[in-house]
């Protein structure tokens, strides 16, 4: 079968130039002495070197060829819920971007720029309250969480409430006896330590609360710990983990949200496959639909941020999420071309378990991220 190039039109002045080889310097292919381009790879027959214009026109041919490409699969998306996906499945191929390589252009753009996005918004100042908190909770010389909270009582910016809270946390707590006084000698510092019956990694978890500053050692001795490879990678890694600035923090889980959201589609794929088993559907099909509608979500949702950033609303998110539920309704059954009483039970359903899954690889997820951050 022949190849036509996208680029061949960008190449008709250039064929009447042409060092015609007798076999294809891409893949080997004999040539005729009239062959232009290989019959097997598609590659121009010139034995020449490529010059700076032709290399310069063959780049914007292809770029203008996927900017097409890329300009109709939007149209389509836009106009049509369901339709590409429907069209790419039943082979009409020819005219659309790659559902993978789609989702991953659409994407790239949307974190980048979430991630500007996000930093502008950070910019403003911190409320005072949530300053002096972290200012009090950080003195490792309190002698006791009473001082503590009497120090936040101060603090005329603190919430009542919040403070309140803690008062009556504090007075159950020394009622029930869970809460004891380590006395360091060598620097005179004491420090609570929560002796109620939890795990382990719960125990360390409270102390370095209240105490992010103790050394491991220190911190499995006062809790009565055994210095064992858990208990010290529990210690050092949580210690760590509270230790980082919000900021940094949150770059780490951001920067690792593009490839966890990629591996949960295929995964989340496994609910469509038993609810349109008798519909001729394979699992790749559902894959399809899914790449596509996620990717024009995403498109949905950064031009909304960016609006919100505009004029310093959240309502513009708001809205873009349920339009993109109405489209995506009308995208099922335009794809599944089923009845709308039968479209509408599957499609929540599937938005339930979309739900339920994402909370259970959350949590996974936030466990992998917690165990490998440095």
């Amino acid at each position: 079968m022949k190849l036509v190039p996208n680029y061949k039109r960008s190449l008709s002045v250039r064929t009447e130039r042409m060092q015609r080889r007798q076999e294809c310097l891409n893949c080997g292919t004999p040539l005729d002495a009239g062959d232009n381009f290989c019959k097997h790879c598609g590659q121009a027959n010139d034995g020449r070197r490529l010059s700076f214009s032709e290399l310069i026109a063959e780049t914007l041919a292809n770029l203008f060829s996927l900017d097409s490409r890329f300009y109709f699969t939007l149209r389509t998306l836009m106009a049509r819920p369901g339709l590409i996906a429907k069209d790419f499945v039943e082979g009409k191929r020819q005219r659309f971007v790659h559902p993978i390589r789609f989702y991953l252009s659409i994407s790239l753009v949307f974190f980048l720029l979430q991630g500007l996005i996000n930093r502008i918004e950070k910019s403003g100042d911190v409320p005072a309250s949530a300053t002096a908190v972290e200012a009090v909770a950080s003195q490792k010389d309190a002698p006791d969480v009473r001082e503590v909270i009497d120090s936040l009582a101060a603090d005329s910016t603190l919430d009542p409430i919040i403070l309140e809270t803690l008062q009556d946390n504090l007075d159950q707590e020394e009622e029930e006896g869970s809460i004891t006084v380590h006395f360091d000698e060598d620097t005179g510092t004491k420090w609570t330590v929560d002796t109620t019956g939890r795990s382990n990694f719960s125990k360390i978890a409270a102390f370095i609360e209240e105490h992010r500053d103790v050394p491991y050692r220190d911190g499995l001795d006062s809790l009565g710990l055994k210095e064992t490879f858990w208990n010290k990678w529990s210690y050092v890694q949580y210690r760590k983990f509270r230790n980082s600035d919000k900021k940094s923090l949150g770059e780490f889980y951001l920067g690792k949200l593009p490839l966890t959201i990629f591996l949960f589609m295929p995964i989340f794929g496994f609910i469509f496959v038993p609810l349109y088993w008798r519909r001729n559907f394979h699992y790749i099909d559902h894959l399809v639909f899914i790449f596509y509608h996620q990717a024009y979500f995403f498109l949905m949702l950064l031009f909304a941020m960016i609006a919100d950033t505009i004029w310093k609303t959240s309502a513009f998110t708001g809205v873009a999420v349920l339009y993109f539920l109405l489209y995506l309704f009308f995208a099922f059954k335009r794809f599944y071309q089923q009845s709308y009483g039968k479209t509408l039970v599957k499609f929540t359903l599937i938005q339930m378990s979309l739900f339920l899954m994402s909370v259970i690889f959350i949590i996974l997820m936030s466990v992998v991220l917690f165990i490998f951050y440095q």
